[in-house]
């Protein structure tokens, strides 16, 4: 998952790059912040998520950090989808990824449900005993 993000977070900044008029309309769901401005704050969180993965602080920590970054970006959808725009381009603009809006709205989608249900699993097999709780030494076969 930490590579699916770093992807994700690194398609977000070439296409800001590449189309910096882009990120100087207004946010769909956040009118009076630039569009740009909540795509620098989601390549953050992607990263810092991401860098939180691969440090491996614990099956639960994990768990609950991406959890809250798959939380975040439901509720984000749900804004985009209260606001009346079904689509956006949260991958990055169309002719930098090559992804039509509906196809990059279909990858979120998949990624917010990997994110949200994978830590429900790994929170469920913390919980059950199959996994180590964040603190339990290491075990080796």
């Amino acid at each position: 998952m930490a590579c699916v993000l770093i992807a994700a977070a690194t398609a977000k900044g070439i296409s800001l790059n590449a189309h910096p008029t882009s990120a100087d309309s207004a946010d769909p769901v956040f009118a009076f912040i630039r569009s740009g401005t909540i795509q620098w704050l989601a390549i953050g969180l992607e990263t810092t998520v991401a860098v939180s993965l691969m440090a491996n602080m614990g099956p639960r920590f994990n768990a609950l950090t991406l959890m809250g970054l798959g939380l975040a970006f439901l509720s984000y959808r749900a804004g985009l989808d209260f606001a009346g725009k079904a689509t956006c381009s949260c991958l990055g603009h169309s002719s930098v990824t090559g992804l039509s809006a509906e196809a990059s709205n279909r990858i979120a989608w998949s990624i917010i449900g990997a994110a949200i249900t994978g830590s429900m699993a790994i929170l469920f097999g913390v919980r059950t005993g199959k996994l180590p709780p964040d603190n339990a030494p290491p075990r080796f076969p």
